[in-house]
């Protein structure tokens, strides 16, 4: 898996970015590029979404939003996107949130490392570890169930969380398991209350980050470092920028 710059593969393309920010619920970031040689067209600055990680086909890694030969209205078509961003019907965040890319680099780092600390619990101790996380954040706990036979679609064998039903169901009772669906409960219903998110993104790998801390006993500085190896925690150069989510982060100024 390529982490990415985000603007070095638009260069050429789009000219040189002048503002940007980092969306670390989608993994994705907003740049606007400027480009005087495309003055003349009437396009000389764009608007643009680009994914941190490469897609196969490069040409889906980002989306136009804006091209106009408007300085003002580029700058105001970001800050309201930053601020009202429609999370729930945009045709690019639903194509990074359907790639889930880094869902298999996640779990090779996860299988990296699980064998020494993994423990294989009893139902009712799983549960009791479900709960105790719900209370910790706030959450209606969600049903825990084993089904050693719960597979795909293509007919391997896995756990899951169905956010809809706040359901989580086991293909097996070992401590990983469960803590690594209960993040994913955690920031569906918790504390974020981020229904919409890349499944094994940045958000998630921080949170599972806590919960194998906290009640797997994993050293937290080992967890960070490997993930950070795997590229797996986002863009960790940003700064907050107020909005309703708090999703949007503003980069330093690139040139």
């Amino acid at each position: 898996m390529k982490q990415i710059r985000p603007y070095s593969e638009l260069k050429d393309q789009f000219g040189r970015c002048v503002q940007s920010a980092y969306f670390p619920d989608f993994d994705v970031y907003l740049l606007c590029m400027d480009d005087v040689k495309q003055e003349a067209s009437g396009k000389r600055y764009h608007l643009v979404w680009k994914s941190r990680l490469a897609f196969s086909d490069k040409k889906k890694s980002f989306h136009v939003e804006y091209a106009g030969g408007s300085k003002k209205d580029l700058s105001l078509i970001f800050h309201d996107v930053c601020h009202q961003l429609e999370y729930e019907t945009h045709e690019f965040l639903d194509r990074v949130i359907s790639a889930d890319i880094q869902k298999d680099q996640v779990y090779k780092w996860e299988q990296g490392f699980l064998i020494g600390w993994d423990t294989k619990l009893r139902l009712g101790q799983a549960r009791k570890v479900a709960r105790q996380i719900a209370e910790e954040y706030n959450m209606e706990p969600p049903t825990i169930h084993h089904d050693p036979h719960n597979v795909d679609e293509e007919g391997n064998t896995i756990s899951h969380f169905d956010s809809t039903n706040n359901r989580v169901v086991l293909c097996s009772l070992e401590s990983h398991m469960v803590l690594h669906e209960m993040s994913h409960a955690v920031v569906s219903n918790g504390n974020f209350g981020d229904l919409i998110y890349v499944t094994h993104g940045p958000r998630f790998v921080w949170q599972v980050i806590e919960l194998y801390s906290r009640y797997g006993g994993i050293p937290l500085d080992y967890l960070v470092s490997t993930a950070s190896e795997h590229h797996l925690l986002g863009d960790l150069a940003y700064n907050r920028v107020i909005s309703p989510k708090s999703i949007a982060r503003t980069l330093p100024h690139i040139s």
